[in-house]
């Protein structure tokens, strides 16, 4: 019962454990996004899809880019370059480029844009803080031929301890050394 008591408060300890690391990693990750920042120049990058009123991106930015920020200086026609339009078309949240709905010219909505302009966003390597620290824990455990082996050989170490543990008790060492035994008889 006392080994059960002890494994028990093994698992809870491993799981508080674990419980923590995971709150701090993502903490740091939150920490290194606002550290760890990477800025960058837009020069006439077309939009990864058409742009309408759900939103889209410039290419090589995505809905997963942390913290991300962008600022747009022009806007131009995909196909037709030479055509430009106005910055007021269009609503910028983080680097999701929406167009506003009000005084659209023909050729902006649902159509792929070109734009000019900066960014700035986390570095790429915080968003896989956990993943990192994830897939390190689930690697681990790929060689499990080796892990088996290791456990094995604690589980005989254990039935070991378990079996002196027992035959230590009820052996006792008593009669060894004479206590309970008298050399002297007495009668009448």
């Amino acid at each position: 019962m006392d080994t059960v008591k002890v494994v028990m408060i093994g698992f809870l300890i491993l799981s508080v454990l674990a419980v923590a690391i995971t709150l701090s990693l993502v903490e740091l990750r939150d920490v290194t996004e606002k550290m760890d920042q990477t800025t960058g120049t837009l020069t006439n990058v077309t939009t990864s899809t058409v742009v309408n009123a759900t939103g889209t991106y410039p290419t090589g930015i995505t809905a997963d880019t942390r913290a991300c920020s962008l600022t747009i200086t022009e806007v131009y026609n995909a196909t037709k370059t030479s055509m430009t339009y106005d910055t007021g078309n269009f609503t910028i949240t983080g680097c999701l480029i929406q167009t506003t709905g009000t005084g659209l010219t023909a050729g902006i909505i649902n159509h792929p844009i070109n734009v000019t302009g900066t960014f700035s966003n986390a570095n790429p390597d915080t968003n896989d803080l956990t993943t990192n620290v994830t897939s390190g824990i689930t690697g681990f455990f790929d060689d499990t031929s080796t892990i088996f082996a290791i456990l094995i050989v604690i589980v005989i170490i254990l039935a070991i301890a378990i079996i002196i543990s027992v035959v230590s008790r009820f052996g006792g060492g008593g009669g060894i050394t004479g206590e309970g035994s008298s050399d002297t008889v007495t009668g009448s």
